[in-house]
């Protein structure tokens, strides 16, 4: 899926190569300040390398759009994003930032092709087409008004919560969420998204050890059981030897 070649930024990374293969979870480890981050970043979009080249799909990075990339491939940061509102509200959010639920391709009725949803992590603020409207306080990006899910919707959501032992209902205020909760929360939107690949940073970093090795064994399973691709990054070396099919080391990935 991914493939790096001569990757330079700065002093934090020196990669000759790496490849990362699609169906698969592969942890990329490393202590805090090893730049694992930062290389996640990269393959977001978010952060461009000073020289060397990143293929995503078989296409380098700089030849796509970078809202067609994130909506194609999401990333979960470490410090979960929360909008006002309920559970369900924020669960919801991101099919309605990824483009209405059409698998990431944002495109569809209403939809501009390539224009930036509001919210979408690394745009600026601005106005118009490609740039991010300003958010109106207390109100979910692209909530509609008084629309309720329907019932697959609405048992799909109530599914996560349960696999992510989230014990909240759907209707409950977001805001007062723990940190772990809203970590569980985060998860739950991304995997409603239903994109084939995913990045995560540190997914069960306030987590417990029992509640972090459900999360891992439902992360697991759902790139087993729906061939799905995600790129996690950790310290917890509990939680790569517990769920991946590949272990990438940062150490062992810099240039000696």
């Amino acid at each position: 899926m991914f493939e790096v070649q001569n990757l330079r930024y700065r002093h934090i990374l020196d990669i000759p190569y790496l490849h990362i293969r699609p169906h698969a979870l592969t942890c990329i480890l490393g202590e805090s300040g090893s730049g694992k981050t930062t290389l996640l970043k990269m393959f977001n979009r978010m952060l461009s390398p000073d020289s060397g080249r990143i293929v995503f799909q078989g296409r380098e990075l700089e030849y796509w759009a970078s809202v067609a990339l994130r909506r194609t491939l999401p990333m979960l940061p470490q410090t979960p994003v929360i909008f006002p509102g309920s559970i369900r509200d924020n669960v919801l959010a991101g099919l309605r930032l990824s483009g209405s639920g059409s698998r990431g391709t944002g495109e569809g009725p209403g939809k501009v092709p390539g224009e930036v949803p509001s919210n979408v992590p690394g745009e600026g603020p601005g106005e118009g087409p490609g740039k991010v409207p300003r958010a109106v306080p207390g109100e979910v990006p692209g909530a509609v008004p008084g629309k309720v899910p329907g019932k697959p919707e609405e048992d799909r959501i109530r599914e996560l919560l349960d696999a992510l032992k989230l014990k909240k209902k759907p209707e409950d205020n977001a805001q007062v969420l723990s940190g772990g909760e809203r970590q569980r929360l985060s998860v739950a939107r991304l995997v409603l998204m239903d994109t084939d690949a995913a990045l995560l940073d540190e997914p069960s970093a306030a987590l417990d050890d029992n509640t972090e090795d459900a999360v891992l064994h439902f992360l697991a399973s759902l790139v087993r059981r729906e061939g799905k691709t995600l790129v996690v990054v950790t310290h917890s070396r509990h939680m790569a030897e517990t769920c991946a099919d590949e272990i990438l080391s940062m150490e062992e990935l810099r240039r000696s």
